[in-house]
């Protein structure tokens, strides 16, 4: 079965068009593109979850979890079994990766449908 794997990463890149006048593509070059690669490679393999996030974007979530703490549990974020050594090729040392447990995603029929405040809103989950 087909599976989805997400690898995210925080850092600098490049933006270049490349290729003949005819046919240009738009890439994304530089170190934190190709971490970005590795770590969605290790997405879902071994019993990891299909989401991993390096650990500045771990640092960002966390700090911005500051403001609501819950969203950083319901991530599992908050849980250090959801951290993970991993080595990656042309890096000399281990890095912390940390996998998404869950996203809860609420989609509330008031901006679906417009309702007004003053109407009931149901949210799925």
């Amino acid at each position: 079965a087909p599976s989805l794997g997400i690898g995210i990463h925080l850092g600098s890149a490049s933006f270049q068009f490349f290729g003949p006048e005819d046919h240009k593509e738009f890439s994304a070059i530089g170190d934190a593109v190709t971490m970005a690669s590795r770590i969605e490679s290790q997405a879902g393999k071994n019993s990891r979850p299909n989401i991993l996030i390096s650990q500045p974007i771990y640092n960002l979530l966390r700090d911005a979890s500051s403001f609501n703490p819950p969203i950083f549990q319901q991530l599992g974020l908050a849980d250090e079994k959801n951290r993970f050594m991993m080595k990656f090729k042309g890096k000399a040392h281990e890095y912390p990766i940390w996998g998404i447990k869950t996203i809860r995603v609420e989609i509330c029929d008031q901006f679906i449908y417009g309702r007004d405040k003053g109407e009931s809103c149901n949210c799925w989950r």
